[in-house]
């Protein structure tokens, strides 16, 4: 199994789903809430379907990419705000 598109697909909706969800909610907590649980929830799902291992996720690199995946959507939803 190739992961590449699995990967791009989950990049993708981690991307838009907090953003288009970012409209509907009011309040910067909710939309940080609602970024922690789609970022979990894409890791959680690139596990469960063994497209990264655990090591991978945790490893220094892979917790300065959610780092800064989770800056950037904060960014954006205070900007949004």
């Amino acid at each position: 199994m190739n992961p590449l598109p699995v990967i791009a697909a989950t990049l993708a909706l981690s991307v838009l789903v907090p953003i288009l969800t970012f409209l509907a909610i009011p309040g910067i907590l909710g939309r940080v809430i609602v970024t922690i649980l789609v970022e979990l929830s894409a890791g959680a799902g690139m596990l469960q379907i063994r497209v990264v291992e655990s090591q991978v996720l945790l490893s220094k690199e892979g917790l300065v990419c959610a780092a800064i995946y989770w800056g950037v959507m904060v960014v954006i939803a205070g900007i949004m705000a």
